[in-house]
């Protein structure tokens, strides 16, 4: 919720710095600190609003690595799927900036993955639906689709995504996945407005309530 993320960011504003700190003054600690999945974490975010998409895709990865050994408890089992979606999608954004090798090795753990769960989930879900489509794999990018919107009923782009599979590959039914996504963020309606396959059917536009009428 919103609350929660305002919550988080200013109690990392507050407790960052002393940890900055305490980590410059105790060298044991920096390398401890280093070796956590927050301290990895940070760092492949930090290279990627850098943009240095190679690094952050290398060091996702390593994360994504470090998340398999986690300890059969309960907490522990669920932070580590947790943090295995959320460095997976950092590897997911940087993978569409480096190549089709990097998109394989995201795309290629996304066969076994943990129980999804989040937008971090559907994030990675829906990238890798994308790039099974234009790969020429209508199949894998409906069945990566429905997952994303599995593991975050809230996700625009997912239900988006579904709606325009739909229409272009007349299997199912576009109408209630935009409907949902229009229901979910109302301001979509600009997005499915300029895709011209769906600006190409005035009928389906009208029933979403984005067209003029006849």
């Amino acid at each position: 919720s919103r609350f929660w993320t305002a919550f988080a960011k200013a109690l990392a504003l507050a407790v960052v710095p002393i940890l900055r700190l305490l980590c410059r003054l105790v060298p044991p600690l920096r390398r401890a600190v280093n070796k956590t999945s927050a301290a990895r974490m940070g760092a492949a975010f930090g290279m990627r609003d850098r943009g240095d998409h190679r690094g952050a895709f290398q060091t996702a990865m390593v994360g994504v690595e470090k998340c398999r050994f986690a300890t059969g408890q309960e907490q522990a089992a669920f932070m580590a799927d947790f943090d295995w979606w959320t460095f997976l999608s950092v590897a997911a954004h940087a993978a569409e900036h480096l190549g089709d090798d990097e998109r394989a090795r995201v795309a290629q753990l996304l066969d076994a993955p943990p129980a999804p769960g989040g937008m971090h989930a559907a994030d990675c879900l829906s990238r890798a639906a994308r790039w099974k489509w234009n790969r020429g794999d209508p199949d894998a990018a409906i069945r990566l689709a429905r997952q994303a919107i599995l593991a975050d009923s809230s996700s625009v782009d997912g239900h988006v995504l579904l709606g325009w599979y739909g229409l272009i590959t007349g299997r199912f039914d576009p109408l209630p996945h935009l409907r949902e996504a229009l229901k979910v963020d109302p301001s979509c309606r600009e997005t499915i407005r300029s895709n011209p396959d769906f600006a190409g059917a005035p009928g389906l536009l009208r029933s979403l309530g984005l067209g003029e009428a006849p």
